[in-house]
């Protein structure tokens, strides 16, 4: 980060030229509504349209509709005008990726989880079964359908509701850095959202943007509770959690952890912390026995196992897929991967590690972020770690790379994706750890 000052001077810069920014946006709205219409044209999107939908220009066109007038309806949210108008810019970006980038990727990967969910959603129309907690695939299934009660029938359209709520997760997680900075800098907002695994994965109709948003109503409540608003942050973390549970029930468990710590920190008196232990620790059984229930874990032995077997499942998905030598099931062979598979969920694929062009970018990507956190590493104090929201993300960033490093290792493609589950926090604390220390 450059600094704070200068961070201020760029919100300023917005603010005293409003009605310009606001023009030169709405031109550069324009520019891409004609820059999606000109794509429309070529034979790309017709490419995967006989899986999914019959008349590919109808449902591409009622997508890009949909996707001017959100983003229009940005410019009303009830939040800060610079917010506004920085949402605005970034939904641009998005748009371009749903009607312009994503129709490239699925006409090389046709058989994707997008395509299951709106077909699967269109036949379960009139009969919509309820949410059940843990069936993260079907419950996406049964939302889409929901969402087709309301949206015309367009797979674009859907896709794009998704990307509104993976605009709205990113906000979510910049208001909570805001708290931990302890000042606005919209550089950070367009930084996070506008990374490319950040962008592009959070505008997909799947699991991936549900459940960031999930995430982001987590960071909310936790930076909500260091500001003394305990209902709020009761009531924001629980919204987040019951998203996160009807998606992955597990990274619930994940979570636990950095909330307890942001609980006990906030929480001075000694009746307080206790009564906050008891909540936490009750819903940490309550997650683990819903996971058991949904996965019909018998015991601890078996919860291992069955990670063990789920996570080597992985490795038979795919060309980006190799082979673990690791018996998980052995403590000293599992804390002695965990480097490597850590390293692994967080940088690679490197670049040229995957011979693909896809493989390629994502490498480019990686290199970009192994330097973003050496950089960051140099930069780090001990002293840094003062503030209890900063604590909670490398708690849940670390717990996370423990669970999810063995999987990432065996299939990283399937790492790319995931990694969405911490990326924009990643990169939060790196920004974090990274600033000049008189910016502090």
């Amino acid at each position: 980060m450059i600094g704070a000052a200068s961070g201020r001077s760029f919100a300023v810069l917005i603010r005293d030229n409003e009605w310009l920014t606001l023009t030169a946006l709405l031109a550069s709205h324009f520019a891409v509504v004609v820059a999606c219409l000109v794509f429309s044209a070529f034979p790309v999107v017709e490419d995967a349209a006989q899986l999914v939908y019959a008349d590919a220009q109808s449902d591409y066109l009622i997508g890009l509709v949909f996707g001017v007038v959100l983003g229009l309806a940005i410019l009303a949210w009830p939040i800060a005008r610079q917010e506004r108008l920085a949402l605005f810019a970034i939904w641009q970006a998005k748009l371009l990726v749903c009607m312009i980038a994503m129709p490239i990727y699925e006409s090389y990967f046709v058989e994707i989880d997008a395509f299951h969910y709106f077909l699967a959603a269109t036949r379960e129309l009139g009969v919509i079964d309820m949410l059940e907690i843990g069936d993260g695939t079907e419950n996406v299934v049964r939302l889409t359908a929901i969402a087709q009660l309301v949206l015309p029938d367009s797979y674009h359209a859907t896709r794009i509701l998704f990307a509104c709520l993976g605009l709205v997760a990113v906000y979510f997680l910049y208001v909570a850095a805001k708290a931990a900075m302890k000042r606005d800098d919209l550089r950070v907002l367009f930084a996070i959202a506008l990374f490319p695994s950040v962008l592009f994965w959070s505008s997909i109709l799947g699991k991936d943007p549900l459940v960031l948003l999930g995430v982001g109503f987590v960071a909310l409540g936790a930076a909500s509770l260091t500001k003394g608003r305990t209902f709020a942050a009761a009531c924001l973390l629980a919204i987040g959690l019951t998203i996160i549970a009807y998606m992955r029930i597990w990274l619930c468990l994940i979570l636990v952890a950095p909330i307890g710590y942001v609980a006990m920190a906030h929480f001075g008196t000694l009746p307080r912390r206790f009564i906050a232990a008891v909540i936490i620790a009750v819903a940490a059984v309550s997650f683990y026995e819903a996971m058991s229930d949904r996965f019909d874990i018998a015991s601890r032995e078996d919860a291992v196992e069955r990670y063990d077997a789920f996570s080597r499942g992985w490795s038979h998905l795919g060309g980006s897929s190799q082979l673990l030598d690791v018996d998980l099931t052995n403590p000293l062979e599992f804390l002695g991967f965990i480097p490597l598979a850590a390293f692994t969920a967080l940088f690679r694929p490197l670049p040229l590690e995957i011979d693909s062009g896809f493989g390629l970018l994502s490498g480019l990507e990686n290199a970009l972020l192994l330097a973003a956190f050496a950089f960051a590493l140099a930069r780090a104090r001990w002293r840094d770690l003062r503030e209890p929201l900063v604590i909670a993300g490398v708690v849940y960033v670390a717990v996370w790379l423990v669970i999810y490093g063995p999987i990432s290792y065996q299939n990283l493609g399937t790492a790319v994706r995931f990694k969405l589950q911490i990326l924009p926090l990643f990169l939060l604390l790196c920004m974090y750890f990274g600033a000049r220390k008189r910016e502090r």
